[in-house]
């Protein structure tokens, strides 16, 4: 008689062996309940495909397919891009998706077949198909290429050596960056299997190994602030003195809590000094004067201001609207010796300007201790607009004889007012106004004559007695020449 333990262990190895047996058979089992059919728990690009036939399926995926591909694809960045499937080189294949969707948990491999039927009978997880597609890589190649071109940013260290008070090499450390075209096409199968046209793009890092932080020790660290402007249309010796004006301040070190004014930074202002002259109509004669599109360079500065929450302690609107400082209540005129732009410089750490010319846009960057305050512009908004008076002509000998010459076009008059938010941890803790108000200013001719009169400009839109210091309003030779 055998041993009690020999027929034990027959009978648990003959079991092993049938559920053995009946494991090996479950996928043909399946198989055959599910003839011709796709099993349960399929999706392909979010389309159930579930219990249909290859025909079935292929019709339904065809449409959906077919959808997807006449969509603007949408890649989120910084912006908004927008391109297409075809741009980018790949074309679907609902036929071969559908012959992908048939297999699941078909097939002869167990590491392949299990897994998929375990999650579509036990877990009830389900199998989530990506359409099958072609994709040209060299159109795709071209196309992350493309858009690299505009996006990449080259790594960059920062430089500064300072002296006497100004940085003499001044270089901002840049985080450089660049598209990864691997991941952003997974990013996009991601999406198609979703069958969403809107994708994340896919862009890599690279942090530079010496930052301005690590050259001082006055708080120079980061971009906190910037200021921009447009002088499009400016004629060359505007833009001669713009470029001349903004190189006053390019490098200036601003101590904290040093009050900066811009009068006394720009220093002279004449042809020594690198500026030319333009005509200006003072009084009775048009005379020329050196500086003129120096105001473009203070209203730059001032909206660094405005943008860094620094306060204001003075500041001037131009007399009247001026296209090359709108919007309307986001100016400062200047004026040796008065007016003047100045603002404290309360932060923990010295302000570093640096400025520079791209295009026709001037800039004005801040560099110093990032601080936690938030700033919200609100406006500026614009109220009581008068209409312009009549032209006025000039009778100058300055022109030749019954030439005329416009020197100044009509302006509308206007009030606005700026509201500057400060916000601390979320918490609003500041509310700044800045108000401006501008005259209606007249379009103004020369007229060629062999002698001219003394003439009365006062149109009755300038009160002459009014303190400059006391409003908005400025003399008449102030208002004209400003910027």
């Amino acid at each position: 008689m055998k041993p009690r333990g020999t027929q034990i262990l027959k009978i648990s190895l003959g079991a092993l062996g049938g559920l053995l047996v009946f494991t090996l058979a479950l996928p043909s089992i399946f198989d055959l309940v599910y003839r011709g059919r796709i099993f349960p728990n399929v999706k392909i690009a979010g389309l159930p495909v579930s219990d249909l036939s290859k025909a079935e399926a292929g019709e339904s995926l065809k449409n959906v397919l077919d959808d997807l591909s006449s969509q603007e694809i949408k890649i989120e960045f910084e912006k908004e891009y927008t391109t297409s499937w075809d741009e980018l080189g790949i074309v679907f294949a609902s036929a071969e998706s559908i012959n992908r969707a048939y297999e699941v948990g078909r097939g002869m491999n167990p590491l392949k077949t299990y897994p998929e039927l375990w999650a579509i009978f036990v877990n009830n997880q389900g199998i989530r198909l990506i359409p099958e597609y072609t994709a040209d890589d060299k159109t795709f190649a071209e196309y992350i290429y493309g858009l690299d071109e505009e996006i990449a940013v080259k790594m960059q260290n920062a430089k500064l050596e300072i002296e006497n008070g100004r940085a003499k090499i001044f270089q901002p450390q840049v985080r450089g960056r660049k598209v990864n075209g691997e991941n952003f096409m997974a990013n996009l199968e991601e999406a198609i299997g979703r069958g969403q046209s809107q994708v994340k793009l896919a862009v890599d890092y690279f942090d530079p190994e010496v930052t301005l932080a690590s050259l001082n020790n006055q708080g120079i660290n980061e971009l906190v602030a910037r200021g921009e402007s447009d002088f499009s249309g400016s004629p060359a010796n505007r833009r001669h003195n713009i470029s001349t004006g903004a190189a006053r301040f390019d490098g200036l070190i601003i101590p904290a809590g040093q009050t900066f004014s811009f009068i006394k930074n720009l220093g002279d202002v004449s042809g020594a000094t690198g500026y030319r002259e333009e005509l200006v109509i003072k009084g009775d004669e048009t005379t020329p004067e050196y500086g003129g599109g120096l105001c473009q360079v203070s209203t730059t500065a001032f909206r660094a201001i405005l943008n860094g929450g620094y306060p204001v302690v003075a500041r001037q609107n131009h007399s009247y609207r001026v296209a090359y400082y709108e919007p309307a209540g986001t100016d400062a005129t200047i004026y040796q010796p008065y007016p003047d732009l100045k603002f404290t410089n309360d932060s923990g750490g010295s302000i570093l300007i640096d400025t520079y010319i791209i295009g026709n846009k001037l800039y004005f960057d801040f560099y110093s201790t990032k601080m936690e305050r938030e700033v919200e512009l609100d406006g500026p908004h614009i109220y009581n607009i008068t209409e312009y008076p009549e032209p006025v002509y000039i009778e100058t000998n300055q022109i030749a004889f019954g030439q005329t010459k416009q020197v100044d076009i009509a302006h509308r008059g206007a009030d606005t007012i700026l509201y500057r938010k400060i916000y601390e941890n979320g918490e609003l803790t500041q509310t700044d106004e800045f108000r401006s108000h501008y005259i209606p200013w007249p379009a103004k001719y020369l007229v060629g004559k062999v002698e001219g009169e003394d003439l009365d400009l006062n149109l009755g839109n300038i009160d002459e007695s009014v303190d400059p210091t006391s409003g908005p309003v400025l003399p008449l030779d102030e208002a004209v020449i400003s910027g």
